[in-house]
């Protein structure tokens, strides 16, 4: 994104996703960015077959989302 459409709407793509992830969440898990494009989600007492529910679920609502600004919806 940065390199197709410039650091500022690649800042804007970022600030998106993790409003979106933090709505998906418990409002007591924790979003954290902690790389360029990674984040981790800190989700206490959940198991393994919980955390690949919600990933799967964090996917499957991402991946509805349109990403972007109106001059480049995605």
């Amino acid at each position: 994104m940065n390199d197709v459409y410039g650091h500022t709407f690649g800042d804007l793509i970022l600030k998106q996703l993790a409003s979106q992830l933090k709505k998906l969440v418990r409002r007591y898990d924790t979003v954290v960015r902690y790389g360029g494009e990674e984040f981790t989600i800190i989700s206490p007492g959940v198991d393994r077959s919980g955390g690949t529910k919600l990933a799967q679920r964090l996917l499957d609502a991402i991946g509805l989302y349109n990403f972007g600004d109106r001059a480049h919806m995605n």
